[in-house]
């Protein structure tokens, strides 16, 4: 596994803990939390131990809910186990008691209460300084050196590189999105944008129908060079004019990129969701369900995919459909 914490939560408390771990990966640390990142068929056992296991900071969003649930106690209990640092971010009232008090008695607490997200700040930069980064929670830019104790504290590393699996959330570089490709080293691929666009729009304009060399069906980025020659191409193909008009780098996907999201439409929409986006379009007909490709068939016509039901087709290019950016990074 590829991540620096894990987080542990009551399911009560799902949504502080979806904040907090929004918060850590925007300073690029990288968040392991359930259900997440639990692959589908997955034993919810193994795969949470593995993580546990695997993380360098464990961090606790302690509350009510989470001081009765078992769940968290074994997940912490193993922490303790594996000699892992343990950040508590206490987000009520509620005292310690049993082996939680054995456990965390020593440990020093973020107090977050009676504002769950008063104190995200001050838990970044605990995160940064025992993980041995310098810390970068705005408004502060100075280097914290690494915290005395741990093992994972003493390292005087470097942030490495951030690195990404398919269905993270990405926000870096004015760019948002969900990770839908990746390479095998996770850092570089391709985001999907947290919503479609807002209107369903044509491919080109009825007059402009004609072949104009977009035939790429994995890089929808080339099928985009090809309509940026065109004289007036923001008037003449509303499509990409609206794709572009998200920021640089964003594109309309080609036919195989197109695909690749349907395959994983359900994860994928699941996913924009717990970060504030939408999901793809599943209502009305069937015919309100099509979403445009780059790539072009003939003069007239260009690849569609139908969601949520996976067919590939081609229609007229003036026609108006549904689209939703993505971008490399």
């Amino acid at each position: 596994m590829n991540h620096d914490v894990f987080i542990s939560y009551s399911s009560r408390d799902k949504t502080t803990a979806l904040a907090i771990c929004h918060v850590l990966e925007e300073h690029r640390i990288r968040c392991w939390m359930a259900p997440r990142d639990i692959p589908p068929g997955a034993d919810y056992g193994d795969v949470i131990d593995e993580a546990i296991v695997g993380c360098r900071l464990f961090v606790l969003v302690f509350s009510g809910p989470a001081a009765l649930s078992q769940w968290v106690k074994g997940e912490l209990n193993l922490a303790f186990t594996e000699r892992k640092i343990i950040i508590p971010y206490r987000i009520d009232e509620t005292p310690l008691k049993g082996a939680m008090r054995l456990i965390l008695n020593q440990t020093h607490w973020i107090e977050a209460y009676p504002d769950a997200e008063a104190r995200f700040g001050e838990l970044v930069e605990a995160a940064e300084r025992f993980l041995g980064r310098p810390v970068s929670t705005e408004p502060k830019t100075e280097s914290v050196p690494p915290a005395a104790s741990g093992s994972v504290a003493s390292e005087t590393a470097s942030a490495l590189p951030k690195t990404y699996k398919v269905g993270d959330y990405y926000h870096e570089n004015g760019k948002e999105g969900i990770v839908f490709e990746v390479d095998a080293a996770g850092r570089h691929g391709k985001i999907m944008a947290m919503h479609d666009l807002p209107d369903q729009l044509s491919w080109c304009t009825k007059e402009e129908c004609g072949n104009i060399g977009a035939f790429d069906e994995q890089d929808g980025m080339k099928n985009m060079e090809a309509v940026r020659r065109i004289s007036g191409w923001r008037e003449k193909y509303p499509v990409f004019a609206a794709c572009a008009a998200l920021g640089e780098g964003w594109y309309l996907p080609a036919r195989k990129e197109l695909e690749k999201l349907c395959e994983n439409r359900d994860y994928l929409s699941a996913q924009a969701q717990k970060f504030g986006g939408s999901p793809f379009f599943e209502g009305g007909s069937f015919f309100e369900n099509w979403y445009w490709s780059s790539s072009e068939y003939i003069s007239t016509s260009a690849w569609l995919v139908n969601f949520p039901y996976g067919n590939l087709d081609y229609y007229s290019k003036f026609n108006q459909y549904r689209a939703r950016a993505v971008a490399a990074f």
